[in-house]
């Protein structure tokens, strides 16, 4: 017989509520509000999984990764580190051997990655260690928005595409949909790294790089995604 643990079961039970329609907003809420109450939490921030970490997933949401430190704005059940990335990372300068991200920081304000988050991944890799950054490709939706006019049957590599009828539709969800606030193509990203002290930026593909720890890159997301790997 398979054990569940509290925090699945407590999952679960939210699950219920969210789905019902006269108690989905109470769930939510109580969501938001148990989320508020870990971020603020200061034991976690102190615990020895943390201070043995060596790899972190950024903003893991329901994929949580084995191996890793697993840390997101809400919690779910494998998330290790309840975050705001508006904070200051709890690792010391050269802490980490590895980061991982995908589809995350197209979620957060521009002024946001540019002036803190990236500093803050870079502060905390240790010299020599990796950051695999995975956002939507913006670049790639404008290639294919262009090569719409020349030929009508061009297929765009939207996860759920109903109700998108125009090229136009395609790039908007890319851009706009899903809470994004931030469209990133390759040079895009190569110069905020660069800037944040990142000496060396490369373009990678689906399951490609240097560290195969950080291949962690969800299938279903390949044909529209933007991969990048950068070095301390």
């Amino acid at each position: 017989m398979t054990s569940v643990s509290f925090g699945s079961r407590l999952w679960e039970a939210r699950t219920i509520i969210t789905r019902s329609p006269r108690l989905a907003l109470f769930g939510k809420a109580s969501l938001q509000l148990l989320s508020w109450m870990l971020r603020l939490n200061p034991v976690q921030r102190h615990s020895r999984r943390l201070r043995e970490a060596r790899y972190l997933n950024v903003g893991c949401g329901r994929k949580p990764r084995p191996g890793f430190i697993n840390l997101d704005y809400t919690w779910q059940p494998g998330v290790d580190l309840l975050w705001d990335l508006n904070w200051r990372l709890p690792f010391p300068e050269n802490a980490l051997r590895g980061l991982y991200t995908e589809h995350c920081i197209e979620h957060l304000p521009l002024e946001a990655v540019t002036g803190h988050v990236l500093s803050e991944f870079y502060r905390v890799l240790e010299p020599g260690g990796r950051l695999r950054l995975i956002v939507p490709d913006g670049g790639l939706y404008l290639k294919l928005y262009c090569e719409s006019h020349v030929n009508p049957a061009t297929i765009f590599p939207s996860m759920d595409s109903r109700g998108l009828v125009t090229p136009m539709m395609h790039v908007n969800q890319c851009f706009r949909d899903h809470g994004h606030l931030y469209a990133y193509d390759f040079n895009t990203l190569r110069h905020f790294l660069l800037f944040a002290g990142f000496p060396e930026v490369e373009r990678r593909s689906f399951m490609q790089g240097d560290d195969p720890v950080l291949l962690l890159d969800s299938p279903e997301r390949a044909a529209e995604s933007l991969y990048i790997e950068a070095v301390k």
